[in-house]
């Protein structure tokens, strides 16, 4: 599941956490979004996402980062449901473009990942975690 272009994915219940910050350095600030839900039922889905808003041409875009969400109520699928939560923007390598430090967490793994915006899109340049 992905938000839509104006708005929340009907299934998120909880905004986490909003941040305001110019990603690529065009003097245009746009705002990293995670969110999450708790529950299944009703067609809800438990876990969270991540994204960010951001204008392009006069037009708001929402880009995805992460999606933990599960829109099952069985239990090896919710076994995958994850949280993320953005922990630091800053520009690690120095090239002029901020990468979004994040923690993602489940049932049975914990992750920390580096994510690049390039080409309009999220790419994950490191990550390191434990478990299954």
């Amino acid at each position: 599941m992905s938000p839509k272009g104006e708005g929340l994915n009907p299934s998120i219940q909880t905004i986490t956490k909003i941040l305001k910050f110019d990603i690529d350095g065009d003097k245009q600030d746009e705002v990293l979004i995670s969110a999450s839900s708790e529950g299944v039922k009703d067609g809800g889905a438990l876990g969270s996402i991540m994204y960010m808003r951001k204008i392009v041409k006069g037009k708001v875009q929402s880009i995805m980062l992460a999606d933990y969400l599960i829109s099952s109520s069985d239990e090896a699928a919710v076994q995958n449901a994850g949280y993320i939560t953005p922990l630091d923007v800053c520009d690690l390598n120095g090239d002029g473009i901020m990468e979004i430090v994040t923690r993602a967490t489940g049932i049975d793994f914990l992750e920390y990942a580096v994510y690049q915006f390039k080409d309009n899109g999220f790419t994950s340049v490191l990550s390191n975690g434990a478990g299954a």
